[in-house]
């Protein structure tokens, strides 16, 4: 095979095993990567730049390191899907605390103009992509009673419905429910032109 594997790994034991697996961590920072003059053809981030600080900051470091035609791959959550405006910041991505930064399509084009890249394909997906008629009912049912009829979630959750034990953890009544089914996700592929 004649490709090589780097990356960025902040965690030293993801790190370990990621150079077990044949890749070099070339640093622990991806706010490093501009000053390594790194010449890669793929650059990607799967589920990464929701847990920066500065989304453009980031995706400038990963252009940085790819050639000029080559492409910068990041996957993440789509604020402008249907579910996601429907649920506004009650949505369930944007519970995880470690979420900092959420993007849509219409960023991704601003970001790309900014940064000499050109938005190439954004595929929309779900991260249950193949979900089960009941999967998709009972997610849609339980996020439209979370945001229509909170009072009534949260009763239901009391009584032992959605597996989470309210009486040990009563700050989770509130939790909202998740959407994996929901097409609340994207793969946007950049290429550098600049």
């Amino acid at each position: 095979q004649s490709y090589k594997w780097i990356g960025v790994e902040i965690h030293k034991e993801a790190a370990e095993k990621a150079r077990h697996r044949g890749v070099e961590v070339v640093t622990q920072d991806y706010a490093e990567l501009p000053s390594l003059r790194l010449e890669v053809d793929v650059a990607l981030a799967v589920d990464v730049i929701e847990h920066t600080h500065d989304p453009l900051e980031f995706l400038a470091s990963l252009a940085s390191a790819v050639r000029v035609w080559g492409l910068v791959i990041v996957s993440t959550g789509n604020t402008s899907a249907p579910t996601w405006k429907l649920m506004g910041s009650r949505y369930w991505y944007c519970h995880i605390a470690e979420h900092l930064s959420f993007i849509n399509p219409f960023w991704v084009r601003g970001a790309a103009s900014q940064l000499g890249l050109e938005v190439e394909d954004i595929h929309f997906f779900s991260h249950a992509d193949g979900a089960s008629v009941k999967q998709k009912v009972h997610e849609t049912l339980a996020n439209l009673l979370f945001r229509f009829s909170p009072k009534l979630f949260v009763r239901l959750r009391n009584i032992g419905l959605g597996g989470i034990d309210t009486d040990r953890y009563p700050d989770l009544a509130l939790t909202p429910p998740y959407w994996m089914s929901a097409r609340d996700h994207m793969l946007v592929i950049f290429r550098k032109i600049v």
